[in-house]
């Protein structure tokens, strides 16, 4: 078991150098597109140094934490404006009913011969010629509050 883990590791670090050691090589096909690879295209080809990368900026991740904040505070104002959204929908399908309702109950009041109240017993009541006139301007006002 030992062995094969120094085998191993002793393979590792031969491999190592000559992974590292490996070039970048461009050349021009013969389509006159560039490429590039880790072997010679062709004759021609030259190998390309490859630059080492930047040190990381010191201030990434203090930005990278500003712009999660950001992004946290513009969803909470889009879910807050969803919401006001919602409400303010919800308000005005309550209102097309209840304007609905008034203009439908005006149109009772004025086809209808007669309109009733409950009465005390089991038998409702016909409305006076005053009552129903006061019923009527309820039911106007009513379309002037919930209808535009």
């Amino acid at each position: 078991m030992k062995r094969s883990i120094l085998v191993l590791m002793l393979a590792f670090t031969l491999v190592m150098p000559v992974v590292h050691a490996a070039g970048v090589y461009k050349w021009v096909d013969e389509n006159g597109k560039v490429q590039f690879g880790d072997q010679p295209g062709n004759a021609v080809a030259e190998q390309v140094q490859i630059k080492a990368a930047p040190p990381p900026d010191p201030g990434l991740k203090k930005k990278q934490e500003q712009s999660d904040k950001l992004i946290k505070v513009q969803e909470e104002e889009r879910k807050l404006k969803d919401e006001e959204t919602a409400k303010a929908k919800q308000k005005e399908d309550v209102r097309e009913k209840q304007c609905l309702h008034a203009r439908t109950q005006l149109k009772n009041y004025e086809r209808a011969r007669y309109l009733y109240k409950p009465g005390a017993g089991e038998q409702d009541a016909v409305l006076s010629d005053e009552e129903r006139k006061l019923a009527t301007e309820e039911a106007k006002k009513s379309i002037d509050d919930f209808c535009d």
